[in-house]
């Protein structure tokens, strides 16, 4: 009787361990054989500049996955809410270092690489699949207008000039739309959204109005504790803005009229004997 109460707590205890962990599998594939018998790392990238300790411990404890031919693939259980992470490798020589962006969440993940200079392309689960059509294919429309040099010549040509400021302001508007649609969404996922949104209100400032209300409704949207420490950072991220400034402003004055050291000259020095005579 002991020994069946036994094995029925076991059982007990390890299904709610299994309760909550879904199975992920990653399937990669690069545009040649060039990494064959090598391995790629998957790291948790989630952690913000700041975090330095979290993020040398989410380098320690990436996940290995060999490479054979042009294929890799990987099998695990998600024990955590989503998170965004990275699949680091060492490219061919030619070609520089690449890491490719994805959110590890349950479900079947595929990767995929048209060549080496192409970032790669990654589907099959619902918030890669988000993050390809509300950031990246805008964010290939925006470039393509602000960088294809046909796009340009028709923007000098008088006639066309109007057309082309309201195609701008269009492909501009969509942009910052798919993000903020983005990070609204899954903003009850703080590892999924935190380094984006850490990211523009780093480099934005100084944060339009109407922009700074969608941020603030985002992080508001965040579970209270990772809503909580956000704000910590973001006050420190404009504490040191404001430091910073501050330095700047008096490095500035020192370059424009810097101190001069004045040396004198002991009397009894040789300097001094000869000038005396």
């Amino acid at each position: 009787m002991k020994e069946n109460l036994f094995f029925l707590i076991i059982f007990v205890f390890s299904a709610q361990l299994l309760l909550g962990q879904e199975k992920f599998t990653i399937r990669g594939e690069f545009p040649d054989n060039t990494l064959d018998g090598k391995s790629v790392l998957l790291i948790d990238k989630s952690y913000l500049l700041e975090e330095r300790e979290g993020q040398k411990q989410a380098y320690d404890n990436s996940i290995k996955i060999k490479v054979i031919g042009k294929e890799f693939f990987y099998e695990g259980t998600v024990t955590r809410k989503p998170y965004f992470a990275q699949i680091s490798y060492d490219g061919p020589s030619f070609h520089k270092e690449t890491d490719i962006n994805l959110f590890v969440e349950p479900g079947n993940i595929y990767i995929r690489m048209v060549d080496w200079d192409t970032d790669a392309n990654v589907s099959g689960t619902s918030i890669n699949e988000d993050y390809n059509t509300y950031i990246l294919e805008r964010e290939a429309q925006w470039s393509a207008v602000y960088w294809n040099r046909d796009r340009r010549k028709m923007a000098e040509d008088s006639t066309k000039t109007e057309n082309s400021k309201l195609l701008d302001t269009s492909v501009t508007e969509q942009r910052s739309e798919g993000r903020f649609t983005f990070l609204e969404k899954y903003a009850k996922y703080p590892n999924v959204i935190r380094v984006m949104l850490a990211r523009d209100l780093r480099t934005k400032y100084p944060i339009r109005e109407s922009e700074l209300s969608q941020y603030l409704r985002i992080i508001d949207s965040m579970p209270q504790a990772d809503r909580d420490v956000f704000l910590s950072w973001w006050d420190y991220i404009i504490k040191e803005r404001e430091f910073k400034k501050k330095t700047r402003i008096i490095l500035d004055s020192l370059i424009g009229d810097p101190p001069r050291f004045i040396e004198t000259i002991p009397s009894n020095s040789p300097s001094a004997t000869m000038k005396n005579e």
